[in-house]
């Protein structure tokens, strides 16, 4: 858990004490993960109900749309289709590795290879029916 309560707020005073940062809103990552939220809470005592605490206030963005789902990544795989795959893939050069340069091209290649088998022989998901 995160405080949304900016660093060196003063939310408690009161006579005879230090002024103290003592009240938080707490957020988890999944939260913070969210673009359209704020990261930080307002902090002011023309919130306050009390004489002594600051008004705690942070705004939660709602929308009455849903937001769209992400298109699906990857591909309907066929097991019907696997001799078809392999001899697309196995059609690709093999790289020549002699040093992890060639080490970490290859790795980028294989990636792109199997993309590209992919690619030539499955359907590509499809997003959920609302």
């Amino acid at each position: 858990m995160v405080s949304t309560v900016p660093e060196g707020a003063i939310t408690h005073r009161a006579p005879g004490t230090r002024p103290s940062l003592i009240d938080h809103i707490f957020v988890n990552q999944a939260f913070l993960s969210h673009p359209t939220y704020p990261a930080e809470c307002a902090v002011s005592f023309e919130y306050t109900v009390g004489l002594d605490h600051a008004g705690l206030l942070i705004v939660i963005p709602t929308s009455h749309a849903p937001p769209s789902l992400p298109s699906p990544v990857g591909w309907k795989i066929d097991p019907l289709l696997r001799d078809a795959w392999t001899s697309h893939f196995c059609s690709h050069p093999l790289p020549t590795i002699s040093d992890a340069e060639s080490l970490h091209a290859a790795a980028d290649q294989l990636l792109q290879d199997l993309t590209s088998s992919s690619d030539h022989v499955f359907a590509l998901k499809t997003p959920p029916s609302p």
